[in-house]
């Protein structure tokens, strides 16, 4: 990687494919409670290690849980999504914490669009990278750690998912197909 990339992996990648399989058998609801807990214990400190005081990340994840159980407006909870994919805009320069705050801007807007899910792959695996490696790590390097992590959110995510689930989310990928390389 040397170019400094938005995203990392693409729907070709086998972890990322079966990442999504898994995704595609929960409800919508599962989706939510995976991406928001996803990204508040690994992408919220990658963000807030380099902004401590930008809240916006933080408040649109606590704000899309809020809505899932009934404390929070749907209009309130997502204007602050919008506030994370600012703290993202802010946080130009800062590539692992601009990339986790986009992942946890997608991650909250998972109450929206179920699809926004994926946003904690794509986003939250170059955030990692990026923490981890720094900024001059080889492409296969960045991949090594992104790889690790679709490899954890995929355990994660089977930690709370409902067999046979009857109602399934229904996910569109097109979304992230014409944004990942």
């Amino acid at each position: 990687m040397q170019k400094r990339q938005k995203t990392i992996g693409n729907f070709d990648c086998p972890e990322i494919s079966s990442l999504a399989l898994l995704a595609e058998a929960q409800s919508k609801r599962t989706l939510c409670l995976w991406s928001l807990d996803y990204a508040e214990a690994h992408l919220l400190p990658v963000f807030e290690r380099e902004f401590p005081d930008d809240t916006r990340p933080r408040e649109a994840l606590a704000n899309s849980r809020g809505w899932l159980e009934g404390r929070v407006k749907f209009v309130d909870a997502k204007d602050t999504n919008n506030g994370a994919h600012n703290a993202a805009t802010a946080a130009e320069g800062h590539p692992a914490a601009q990339a986790a705050a986009r992942a946890i801007a997608h991650a909250s807007l998972t109450i929206h669009v179920s699809a926004h899910c994926m946003g904690i792959a794509f986003y939250g695996a170059v955030a990692l990278a990026y923490d981890q490696l720094g900024l001059n790590a080889t492409e296969q390097e960045y991949l090594l750690i992104a790889e690790q992590a679709w490899r954890e959110m995929k355990s994660e995510l089977l930690m709370i998912a409902v067999a046979d689930e009857k109602n399934p989310a229904k996910l569109d990928w097109s979304f992230w197909n014409s944004r990942v390389r």
